[in-house]
């Protein structure tokens, strides 16, 4: 082979490896953002649940306060 068909080949070469390390970086990135979109719906749900808690227990606290009230 010539030294150019080499070259050629070696360019090649390093624009698949470059390609491939793109490839499993988007795929690191997609995983990371996967992980942090499921945090983020634990984190809302954990909070909406501690506000309908909450809800539940001040309406609670009102019946109880109207009824020992009459």
């Amino acid at each position: 082979m010539s030294n150019g068909k080499l070259n050629n080949q070696f360019s090649l070469a390093e624009e698949a490896k470059k390609s491939l390390n793109t490839q499993s970086s988007v795929s690191e990135v997609e995983v990371k953002e996967d992980k942090l979109e499921a945090a983020a719906r634990k984190f809302k749900n954990e909070v909406d649940e501690k506000k309908n808690r909450k809800g539940i227990e001040d309406t609670h606290k009102r019946a109880t306060f109207l009824v020992e009230k009459d």
